[in-house]
C-alpha cells in the first residue's frame, strides 16, 4: 500500500471539528432538557424521604406521650428564631435509642441547608463550626402560649420544605383555618412553596397526611 493511500484511509477514520461541535451542542440541548426533570426528581424524592421521618418522629413522640401522659417540652414562650428554639435536635435528643431510632441524622431537616447557607453567607464572621442544617421545627402547643390562642394538647413537626424558608406553618395551625400557603403542596413539585408538616391527632387532618 501506498504512503498516500494509508494518509487517506486514517483521515476519514477521525472527526471534523464541525462534527465535534455539532455533538457537543446536542449534547448541551439534551442537558438542558433533561437536567429540569432530574432535579424536580431528586426533590420529590427528598420530600418523600422528609414525610417518612416526620412520620417516624411523630409516632415516637406519641409513644412517649402514651407511657408519660405528656408530650415533650418545647419552648414556653414565643421564639426569638424559629430556626433555633423549635429545634427538635435539642427537644427530641433524649428520646433517641428508645422512643426513636439512635440516629441524629433523622431529626435533622435537609431543606434547612438552604436557609442555614444564607445566614452564614450575610454574616462576616467565620462560622465554619456551626453545623449547615437545623433539626426540624418542634411546636409544642400545650407550653406555647401566645394569645388569644389556649393551649392545645398536641404538637407539629414541620420542615422548611423544598423553598427553604419557613412559611410559619407551626404558628399558622394554631388558628382554625390555617392559611393554606404555609402547608406544602406536594403535587406542584418543586413550584410549591410552604413547609412539610405533621403532628398529633389533635391538629387538623390535611396536615397529618
Amino acid at each position: 500500500m501506498r504512503p498516500k493511500d494509508r494518509e487517506s484511509r486514517s483521515g476519514s477514520a477521525g472527526f471534523t471539528l464541525a462534527e465535534l461541535l455539532s455533538c457537543l451542542a446536542i449534547v448541551g440541548i439534551l442537558a438542558t432538557i433533561t437536567l429540569p426533570t432530574l432535579q424536580a426528581g431528586l426533590i420529590r424524592v427528598r420530600v418523600a424521604q422528609t414525610v417518612s421521618d416526620l412520620r417516624v418522629l411523630r409516632d415516637g413522640v406519641e409513644a412517649f406521650a402514651a407511657d408519660t401522659g405528656s408530650y415533650p417540652v418545647g419552648s414556653t414562650e414565643p421564639p426569638l428564631s424559629f430556626l433555633t428554639d423549635y429545634d427538635a435536635r435539642v427537644v427530641l435528643r433524649p428520646l433517641l435509642g428508645t422512643y426513636l431510632p439512635d440516629n441524629p441524622t433523622i431529626l435533622e431537616d435537609f431543606f434547612s441547608q438552604q436557609a442555614v447557607s444564607k445566614i452564614k453567607s450575610s454574616i462576616r464572621l467565620d462560622l465554619t463550626s456551626i453545623p449547615n442544617r437545623t433539626g426540624y421545627s418542634y411546636f409544642d402547643y400545650v407550653h406555647f402560649l401566645v394569645p388569644p390562642w389556649p393551649p392545645k394538647q398536641g404538637f407539629a413537626l414541620v420542615s422548611l420544605g423544598p423553598d427553604g424558608e419557613d412559611s410559619g406553618l407551626g404558628v399558622a395551625i394554631r388558628q382554625t383555618a390555617f392559611p393554606g400557603p404555609a402547608l406544602y403542596d406536594v403535587s406542584n413539585g418543586v413550584r410549591s412553596s410552604g413547609d412539610i408538616g405533621i403532628g398529633s391527632a389533635a391538629l387538623p387532618a390535611r396536615l397529618i397526611e
